[in-house]
């Protein structure tokens, strides 16, 4: 797609109409694009569910277990990072990862059904699955943590494979792209 183009769907508000899983019509162009994207990956938390009260509480948690005093809700949003073994190095070193896990594990499974959809997140996962695309799920979600979010929120049947757990989504996401991994 040229340059003209591209400034042409900026001027029609830059939304496509996909119309199969295999054109794409410009609005205002009169033209349509094979389209190229068939899988798409998305991250769960904070792109398909707002989970950002549970992980806080469950991190507010672990701060309280190892007895430092717990963050408020704008320090979490400006130090919290992934992967998360490195935020939990730099407030609770030397305290081992397996009793971190241990103690966010068993708040956060008491506190998850705060859990909700984003808005228009099932809007979206429904306009892809009608397109005929192949979504999947990219997450540093436990497993286990991750199935009871997906089937009580619903968003399970969407997707082909659900890749949860993973602890550095930066390699991961590499190796689903050179292929070693199966999309």
């Amino acid at each position: 797609m040229g340059r003209i183009e591209d400034e042409r769907l900026v001027q029609h508000g830059g939304s496509l109409n996909c119309q199969s899983a295999r054109t794409v019509d410009i609005p205002g162009t009169g033209r349509t694009l094979d389209a190229v994207i068939r899988n798409v990956i998305f991250d769960w938390s904070g792109t398909l569910v707002d989970d950002l009260p549970a992980v806080w509480e469950a991190t507010n948690h672990v701060f309280r277990q190892a007895g430092i005093p717990p963050l408020s809700l704008d320090q979490f949003r400006s130090e919290f990072q992934l992967p998360f073994h490195g935020f939990y190095e730099r407030y609770l070193p030397g305290v081992p990862l397996p009793q971190l896990e241990v103690w966010f594990r068993t708040r956060f499974a008491e506190c998850q059904d705060s859990i909700v959809p984003l808005p228009h997140a099932r809007e979206m996962l429904e306009f892809c699955r009608a397109q005929g695309l192949r979504l999947f799920v990219l997450t540093a979600v436990h497993p286990k943590a991750f199935a009871v979010q997906a089937e009580t929120i619903g968003f399970a049947p969407f997707f082909e494979r659900i890749y949860s757990g993973v602890m550095d989504k930066r390699t991961r996401i590499l190796e689903l792209q050179i292929g070693r991994a199966h999309v």
